[in-house]
Parts: structure tokens; sequence; C-alpha cells
């Protein structure tokens, strides 16, 4: 019984011109062997799955060749065939996962002083490089600065980021990006001809969009679903040997999330749970349903290319009906949700209660929410005053609400059950930065009552001068970061109209990050002119 060998090592590339999606490297390589200019060290860095190991492997026999063909290995020799066939003592692959030490590299270090014993060059792949101990990098050094002229290092590495600067100095980088998906589905399509099996498009995109980029990770998804499916593979036979949820379930919860419809969307994902669904399996995939909404919303279906026909048809129609904005909405709350699901101790019960809380949040900021909360207003006895504000290019209508008194309107919040205390009003005229400081947790009373975030933002904030109509709002310099949430258009709403309930009048309010010089010296001159007439005192 022959060995069986997986997919990606059958059909791995023997030559450059095989090599998917990285025409910028191979084409660099083959250029200097052409003009006989090969570097004594190269680093190939990049995600896992992108041709690293086999580009080194077809270089390593492209220097030794025999018979060259157009500056690619012939694959024919009897020293390409024994690096095949990985009997070249001259070709080592080593794995700097398990030989990591010192030890390890002052043996290498032994063995590149003995000169090839059947090859051109000796070559020594280093794969996964950045798991070499400090130790080891520092042994390597020397030799990798001025090894033998017979010597190739070809280091490779998914993490870059940790080869020292001084081993990454001394060789050739090259990067190896993610494989582009169009690249991807005409190879595979190719392969499965080849291996005489009829496969959907859609099958193909859904592998595509699960390999990230990764060929390798592509063709182990595709043998994995070939080995169900026998001669024939549907998208919805990959889908459901890929463990992904059926486009149709996903779809309809997809919707449910969108109408808000919480009975709806919590049956659907008991549905999922009884199957034995991974909950983080299924918010991926509804993460990149909604992220796949946004960009349709704002870019068009030029960038859904790698989608199922029925995903897009299904994106179109409810692009139709929602903007970005509810994409965005859902997707951030998406987000979130995933966070919280990998480290809670019941994640079903985390991700249902993310799905209703979605939907609060929805009706709440949705204009159909607003309109209600108003309407609960009116009938508790409150006037709606609308006023027509310029929101976006649009026409929103914004709400301010007062009680009608004798003679003027005092701003108010709505009674909730509970009699609110009145205020005192005070005149405008006799309105000082003082004043303001003594009444402040009377107005920050008033901003709680209203809404409770605002005052959690408003606790970090200190009057701090009052002139001309102006109040100024200082902001501790090391909650800076607090300052675009406290400016927010909401925020500012209920700021400004609690400072009307309390005082009587609206300032404009500025909020700055920074101290006033001379702060103190406008609270002693308010406090001398309240004592005095202005006439009789000269305040220097």
């Amino acid at each position: 019984m022959m060995e069986y060998k997986a997919l990606y090592r059958r059909f791995r590339p023997l030559t450059f011109g095989d090599v998917i999606g990285q025409q910028m490297i191979t084409q660099t390589l083959i250029n200097q062997i052409a003009h006989e200019s090969i570097g004594h060290a190269y680093l190939f860095t990049g995600s896992r799955g992108t041709g690293k190991t086999t580009t080194s492997k077809i270089l390593s026999r492209v220097v030794n060749c025999l018979n060259p063909v157009d500056h690619n290995p012939c694959n024919q020799c009897e020293v390409c065939r024994s690096i095949l066939n990985d009997s070249n003592m001259d070709v080592v692959e080593m794995d700097a996962a398990s030989n990591n030490g010192v030890d390890d590299i002052r043996e290498l270090r032994e063995n590149i002083k003995f000169p090839p014993s059947s090859s051109r060059y000796k070559v020594m792949i280093i794969d996964e490089v950045h798991m070499l101990s400090k130790g080891a990098f520092n042994a390597l050094l020397k030799t990798l600065e001025e090894p033998p002229e017979y010597m190739i290092f070809i280091l490779a590495t998914t993490e870059p980021h940790k080869v020292p600067a001084t081993i990454t100095s001394r060789c050739q980088r090259f990067e190896f990006k993610r494989i582009d998906a169009s690249a991807m589905r005409e190879y595979m399509h190719t392969l499965c001809t080849t291996l005489e099996v009829k496969v959907d498009d859609d099958a193909l995109k859904l592998i595509v969009r699960l390999s990230e980029g990764a060929m390798r990770d592509a063709l182990s998804l595709l043998e994995q679903c070939l080995s169900f499916a026998g001669e024939v593979l549907t998208y919805e036979i990959a889908a459901s040997v890929l463990g992904r949820s059926n486009d149709d379930d996903l779809t309809i919860l997809s919707e449910a999330i969108i109408r808000g419809d919480v009975s709806e969307m919590i049956r659907l994902s008991r549905i999922q749970y009884d199957r034995g669904k991974d909950v983080s399996v299924l918010i991926g995939d509804l993460i990149e349903l909604f992220r796949s909404g946004m960009l349709f919303s704002t870019m068009g279906d030029d960038h859904l290319m790698d989608l199922p026909q029925s995903e897009l048809v299904w994106i179109e129609r409810l692009t139709s009906q929602h903007g970005v904005k509810e994409w965005i909405r859902v997707l951030e709350a998406l987000m979130v949700a995933d966070q919280k699901v990998r480290y809670a101790s019941h994640p079903w019960i985390a991700f249902e209660l993310a799905l209703a809380k979605l939907t609060a949040v929805g009706e709440e900021d949705s204009i159909a929410g607003l309109i209600k909360r108003i309407e609960n207003l009116e009938r508790n006895g409150v006037q709606a005053i609308h006023q027509p504000v310029r929101d976006n290019q649009r026409t929103v209508q914004q709400a301010k609400v007062v009680e009608v008194s004798h003679d003027k309107a005092v701003p108010r919040q709505a009674d909730h059950g509970a009699a609110e205390t009145e205020a005192e009003v005070f005149d405008p005229g006799d309105l000082t930065l003082l004043v303001i400081k003594e009444n402040w947790d009377k107005y920050m009373s008033s901003v709680k009552e209203r809404l409770v975030s605002t005052y959690a933002l408003m606790k970090e904030v200190k009057p701090v001068s009052f002139k001309n109509g102006k109040l100024q709002l200082q902001l501790n310099e090391a909650l800076k970061i607090l300052k675009p949430a406290i400016e927010n258009e909401d925020n500012m709403f209920h700021i400004c109209e609690a400072f009307k309930h309390t005082f009587g009048s609206l300032p404009k309010i500025e909020i700055i990050d920074y101290a006033l010089e001379d702060t103190r010296a406008d609270e002693v001159k308010s406090f001398f002119k309240n004592l005095v007439d202005d006439d009789h005192v000269i305040i220097k």
C-alpha cells in the first residue's frame, strides 16, 4: 500500500513559476540566479501557508541543479532528485522550534566547516527562526555575517519582529504577502479538474475565506471536504463539513437582529445551541456577514466577490432598507460580544444577553424610539417644543422639554413618579463663577437625574471661569481622553439643560483640558464685588 500524501504535499510547487501570488519575490530570485548574484543569507517572512518553505526548497535546488531550465531547477537530475527525497546531505532543514539552543547552533557551525560533498552549495534552511534563544542568535551572528563561500542560509519566520535587528541586517529580507483570493480560487479549480472532482464556485469561495490567504490551509480544508463529498462538492456540503452556519439560518438570524425581534433571536440562537454549534463560530459568521453589509453600503459589491451568491443577494436587499450606521452599530456590538463570550463561564447566555442589549440600544437611539419617549413625556403632562436642527445636511427634530409656568418656562426633567424639588431661579445678571460653584452640587444632581452616564463624565470637570455668558469647565489633564465623550452632542444637551434648570439661563459651555492661570484672581475679584459696590472699589 502506497504512503498517502496530503494535497498540499502532493501538489507542492516545484519551480518558481508554480508559486502562487509571490511573483515579485520569485522574479527577484530568478534575476539573482541569472546574474550569479546569489546572496549568502535570506530572511523569508510572512504569515503561514504563503510559500516561504516551498520557495526555500526551490532555491536550494536551483543553485545546485546540474541542468537548470530558465533559471529553475530541472527536478530530474541526480542532485534535484536527492534534495526532493530529503537524502542530500548538503541541504539541511532545521526546525528552530525544537532545536533552539546554543548547542544546536554550535553543532551547525561545526558542520559548515566542511565543504559540500555532492553539490555546489551547502544550504541551511532554518524554519521558525524567531524561536531561537538569545544565546543561539548570538552564536549565529558571526557565522551569518562571514560564512564560507559555499554556504547559503535561508531563515523563515512568521514573526519577524522577534528576530534581532543584528540578524535581520545580515540578510536579504523578502516579505511574503497573503495570497489573493481570486488566484487561490483559480488554482483550486484547476486542481479539482485534475482530480476529476466537480466543485461549486461558492464552495471554493467559502474555503478561500476561511483560509485567510494561506494556500496550505486552503488545500487542507479542500481535502477535508473532498473526503466527505467524493466527486461532487457543493456549498452546502462544504459549510456542513467545515462547521459553518447554514446560509438560511444565518440570514434569518441576521434579519431578526436588524428588526430587533428579541424572541426570534433567542429562539434561533437556541436552535444553533441544540445543534452543537460553537458560539464563537456563530458570532464570527455574523461578524463576517455584517462586515460585508457595511462594505456593500460604503463601497459597493466590488469588495464582496468572495461571498456566495445567496449572501450577496441578501445583503443587497437589506442595504436598500438600512443605512451604513445600522450595519456599523450591529457590527460594533458583535465585536464586543465576541470578546465577552471568550471569557464567559456561560458563553451562550452571554451571547443572548448581548443580543438583547443590542436591541435595547437600537430602540433607544432610533428615531422611532425617540418619538416614543417624547410621546410618553407628553402623556405625563409635559409639553414638548420641537425645534428643527440641521444634522448631517438633513433636518431632524430635537425636543426640548419645558414646564409651563406663570411667567416663564423653567427647564426641568419630566416627572417619572416623584415630584422634583423646585429649582431656585437666578437673575442672569447676578450669576457669577462664585454662585455657580456654591450651587454646583445642586447642578450635578440635576445632571444625574437626566442621565447617569453624563453625570459620571461631569464628575471629572470643575467650573473655572464664567465671563460674558461663557462657562469654562476644566477637565483633569490626566483624563484628556474623556473630552470627546463629554463634548458628544447628547451629553452636551443634558449638560446645558441641567444648567438651565439650575440657574435659569443657558450659557455657552466650553470644555478645556488645561489650567487657567488667573482662575484664583477671578474668584477673589468676584468675592469682593459681591461685598461692596463696584463704584467704590478698584480691584487690580
